[in-house]
């Protein structure tokens, strides 16, 4: 029996430990420059929008920043 032994691409190189958990921390350092702490409050957050039907926390939190945006600017 003749196995077939896949071929590395060629030119591409693995990153190193080192690299690897320096990505990692710069992209968890730019995900948590967009994170909110709102406690308590996490689980009727996900319920409300599962009760919504909505797949994102985004589609839930536009239209409360909508609202808030125009009633500012009709000040």
């Amino acid at each position: 029996m003749a196995e077939k032994v896949a071929a590395a691409a060629p030119g591409r190189k693995r990153k190193t430990v080192f690299e690897k958990a320096t990505a990692k921390q710069k992209l968890d350092a730019a995900r948590n420059k967009t994170r909110i702490n709102i406690g308590k409050a996490f689980q009727q957050w996900r319920q409300v929008r599962e009760q919504m039907g909505l797949k994102s926390d985004e589609l839930l939190v536009l239209p409360p920043v909508i609202v808030t945006c125009v009633l500012r600017l009709s000040e």
